[in-house]
């Protein structure tokens, strides 16, 4: 089951020169001047949901886990995304998971498990910090026989003992397995999996003649001989520990794959809807970063539109949207065409012919919608707005933030009435300060971009003055 993000940490990513933590909250919003990093933040995650899909789908142990340029974000290279372009640099991307409440009736979830992956130039100079249930685990990936493993560090081996096993007494105190880790030898827990170290395969003993380094902390050692042979390397199995290991790690691994790919991104440009667009079937909830798939969600579900047309209502737009085939689809297939019907004189026109704002505020609506306990990334949502309407945007977000559909919003935004909708109904009490979190990017004088936490009050004002003044400048120019 997806989870939502209530900390997302990085270094050396991008602009990110030094470690920062970013707080998520079910509405997060990114306020700050251009290129001070803000789009870095959202690019962090979508290369992590990227990632993640690509292992899936490859299902290689040994593919390189981060992939820096694929069709949901282009970074280009690792060199391109280390901070300074600097190659001694690592980059980190972490996340802290926890399963949101649903209503303010329910308790406030625990702190949540986290990951953290940090990666050099090459694509085996990867590890993994994994926070579960309590317990720190530090992984390294080592590469063995053209093949990609996770090793334990050494430092990690009392976590993973309590971990596997916290009743002590199950475990027989002459076995050699656990008197062998307990010694602190070379012999370390090896693990198969691409992102994430799925399977534990058992203990490994690494030896320097077969072109393998291990990680700082691991020992070379003579092998001792072996019970099972995987690729050539000697592993003692430990299939007590492998069933422990995949029941203990399967609810979190499954909860950072739900959650990143039903991640969806709404860009900063939404295009304009077509008069004529061939319909595609769907098979998933997503309209597409520039909503190209949303006509298609449109046609296949007539209640969308009613939702959608519900929103733009209480949004006291004049107009609500109808969606239709066009002629026969025995020849050509499916043509669609959506239309917006004058809700006062019945005249339909195309969303061309009432100029951009429409066009950018549909797939907004319909994502939101669409999207069930999954996080939604939005650029910009006030692009071509009036000012009102931001206001009126920022209760559809509240709406599915808070109702039924448990959605997580991470906004990128300039927008000041978007903000001001939020701190007022803080002060009606429809929102508490702990369901909004507003993050100002800004640049230290190195260069590198820094992170402030602006509090609110349960007043509806900020306990945290905005650094440089920003939305000020209504003031400066009054």
């Amino acid at each position: 089951m997806a989870k939502h993000i209530s900390n997302l940490a990085l270094a050396n990513f991008r602009s990110f020169g030094s470690h920062v933590e970013i707080p998520m909250r079910k509405i997060t919003l990114l306020y700050g001047q251009n290129s001070a990093g803000k789009s870095s933040i959202l690019k962090s995650l979508l290369l992590l949901k990227q990632s993640f899909e690509s292992g899936l789908r490859s299902g290689r142990a040994g593919s390189r886990s981060m992939i820096f340029s694929g069709e949901h974000v282009d970074l280009g290279s690792y060199r391109t995304t280390v901070s300074g372009h600097d190659l001694s640099r690592q980059v980190s991307v972490g996340v802290t998971m926890k399963s949101a409440p649903r209503s303010p009736s329910d308790e406030e979830p625990a702190q949540g498990d986290s990951v953290t992956w940090t990666m050099g130039e090459s694509p085996d100079e990867l590890s993994l910090d994994l926070g579960l249930k309590g317990r720190r685990l530090r992984f390294y990936r080592w590469k063995a026989d053209s093949r990609s493993r996770w090793l334990l560090d050494r430092s990690s081996i009392d976590a993973l003992l309590e971990l596997l096993n916290p009743h002590e007494t199950l475990l027989a105190q002459d076995d050699w397995v656990i008197s062998t880790l307990n010694m602190r030898g070379g012999i370390v827990p090896v693990f198969s999996g691409n992102l994430f170290p799925r399977s534990l395969d058992g203990l490994v003993a690494v030896t320097g003649d077969r072109n393998a380094q291990p990680p700082p902390g691991v020992d070379i050692i003579k092998n001792r001989g072996s019970s099972h042979n995987d690729d050539s390397i000697p592993i003692y199995r430990m299939d007590w520990a492998s069933e422990s290991w995949m029941t203990l790690h399967q609810e979190m691994f499954s909860s950072l794959r739900d959650t990143f790919e039903s991640l969806t991104h709404i860009g900063p440009l939404r295009r304009e809807p077509q008069r004529f667009e061939r319909y595609v079937p769907t098979e998933d909830q997503v309209v597409g970063a520039s909503g190209a798939q949303m006509l298609s969600h449109m046609f296949e579900r007539p209640s969308l539109v009613t939702q959608v047309n519900n929103y733009l209502g209480s949004m006291q737009l004049p107009y609500r949207i109808r969606v239709k085939p066009l002629g026969s689809q025995e020849t050509v297939g499916a043509v669609v065409y959506l239309t917006l019907v004058n809700q006062a004189t019945g005249l339909e026109v195309s969303p061309s012919d009432v100029g951009v704002g429409y066009s950018q505020v549909l797939p907004l609506i319909a994502q939101s919608v669409l999207s069930r306990g999954s996080i939604v990334c939005v650029e910009q949502p006030e692009l071509h707005l009036h000012p009102a309407m931001q206001t009126r945007l920022g209760d559809m977000f509240i709406d599915q933030a808070l109702g039924g559909n448990n959605v997580q919003f991470i906004i990128e935004t300039h927008s000041e009435s978007l903000m001001l909708r939020f701190l007022r109904r803080i002060r009606e009490g429809r929102l508490t300060p702990e369901d909004v979190q507003v993050v100002y990017v800004d640049q230290a004088e190195g260069g590198d971009s820094v992170v402030h936490d602006l509090l609110i009050h349960e007043s509806g004002e900020f306990l945290t003055e905005w650094p440089r003044g920003f939305f000020d400048e209504r003031l400066e120019e009054i």
